[in-house]
This record gives structure tokens, C-alpha cells and sequence, in this order.
């Protein structure tokens, strides 16, 4: 399920340290944003940041790229990787594995829809 750009981009809840005048969270934004982004586009996913706090960057995978079975090989390999090269302050990247209200919204309507089914029978 692909959630719109617009909710896909939250600011995330914390985050700490500044570099030219720019916070650590826009930084990693910019190397997601130049380095990551386009790849998981064009699987119809995004990135989510969660948290920045102490070296430690969370973040969610968004569209179809929430609950792929590559995510985690993603976040390691594509995501750290490109985030750390560029920013070393950044020490581990965390794959956050929340289920988004929009999904538990879509569960909610499925499991709705299917019980008014079966009480039509």
C-alpha cells in the first residue's frame, strides 16, 4: 500500500547535533534524498526517518518497500551504507518495523468488509 508523499515525510521525533547550520536530520535527509530515495522509488517505497539520537538513526520503510522481505538487506546494504559513507557520525541505522495507521486503517476495512460478508450468509 503506497502512502502519499505527504505522510511518507513526517518530521521525526527527536533529533539532535547541527553542522553548518543545517540539523543532522536534514543532512541524512539530503543523502537519502540524493542516494537512496531514487532506488526505492522505483519499487514504489520510500524512506522514513523516525529518530536521530546518540549516533543511532531510525527509520521506516514506506509503499511497497514496508514488510518487503529484502528490507532489511536494503536498510544494511543500501541505506547505512550510503548514510554512514557520507555521514560517519552516524554509527548504526535501525529498521523500524511499526505498522503504519494507514495500514491498520486498510486491516480494519478488510476485516470489516469480510465479517458483513458472512453475515449476509
Amino acid at each position: 500500500m503506497c502512502v502519499p508523499d505527504s505522510e511518507q515525510r513526517k518530521r521525526p521525533r527527536s533529533f539532535e547535533g547541527r553542522s553548518g547550520g543545517i540539523t543532522m536530520i536534514e543532512r541524512i535527509d539530503e543523502v537519502l534524498e540524493k542516494k537512496v530515495r531514487p532506488a526505492l522509488l522505483s519499487h514504489e517505497g520510500d524512506v522514513q526517518i523516525v529518530e536521530y539520537a546518540d549516533g543511532v538513526l531510525k527509520i521506516r520503510l514506506t509503499g511497497h518497500c514496508s514488510g518487503c522481505p529484502s528490507a532489511r538487506l536494503t536498510t544494511e546494504e543500501l541505506i547505512a551504507a550510503e548514510v554512514q559513507k557520507e555521514i560517519p557520525e552516524v554509527k548504526e541505522v535501525v529498521l523500524v518495523n511499526e505498522i503504519s495507521p494507514e495500514l491498520l486503517d486498510f486491516a480494519r476495512k478488510l476485516l470489516n468488509h469480510n465479517h458483513e460478508a458472512q453475515e449476509c450468509i
